[in-house]
């Protein structure tokens, strides 16, 4: 008798501890589907990422695309020869003119064609520079307004671009060209076409003066247009 109450008993112990495990999974023999939770998404901050890689230009971020050959060649030719490269050899050459500067170059119509033919040609001459030495070593060398809210880092954003430009990563870097072009374009005005008492020397220090105001004339672009 203990020998067919025995296996009776472990035959119904077995079939207790299945169904214990099968849990909610069968009701009254009838399957019942298991709905398993999964984790909640987390938040796409993809967008949120590439805003904060765009708020600050000039780092590498993934927004900026390098430009073309063919638009940065445009860009050169308006620069150089565009309307607005006329503006500036215009205004200068008035205020040369009314100051008699330099002395050899009459003080009238012919005086200001002269002078103002004259930093026409210095312009090209920076452009040319500036344009040939980016080809060169890979550099975008157009002025970027800062998207930075502070007047602080806005204005040292204008200043390091008179002497920065952005690689093909959109990193700021060092941009030798745009120190040269200056001194070269003024160095070369008074060795050729200016009168025989300028002299190298006088390039050199005119060139630096331009590129003083180059640099400041960035904080017009900067906080003005």
């Amino acid at each position: 008798m203990k020998r067919i109450i025995f296996p009776l008993i472990l035959l119904a112990s077995t079939s207790f501890a299945a169904a214990q495990e099968a849990g909610p999974s069968s009701v009254e023999g009838k399957p019942v589907p298991v709905v398993s939770e999964s984790p909640a998404p987390e938040p796409d901050t993809s967008d949120a990422r590439k805003v904060a890689d765009c708020s600050d230009p000039g780092r590498g971020d993934r927004c900026y695309e390098f430009p073309e050959r063919s638009e940065r060649f445009k860009r050169f030719l308006n620069d150089a020869f565009g309307p607005k490269a006329y503006i500036g050899p215009a205004i200068g050459a008035a205020f040369q003119t009314i100051g008699e500067s330099p002395p050899e170059w009459e003080k009238n119509g012919k005086g200001f064609a002269r002078r103002f033919a004259s930093n026409v040609a210095e312009d090209v001459i920076e452009e040319s520079v500036i344009y040939a030495g980016s080809e060169i070593l890979g550099h975008d060398a157009k002025y970027y307004k800062s998207e930075s809210k502070n007047l602080g880092k806005r204005a040292w954003h204008a200043l390091k671009s008179g002497f920065t430009a952005r690689d093909r990563r959109g990193r700021t870097v060092f941009a030798p060209q745009k120190v040269a072009a200056p001194f070269v374009s003024n160095v070369t005005s008074a060795t050729v076409w200016y009168p025989d008492r300028f002299s190298a020397r006088d390039g050199l220090r005119s060139g630096g003066y331009s590129l003083l105001f180059s640099t400041g004339f960035n904080l017009i672009r900067e906080f003005v247009f």
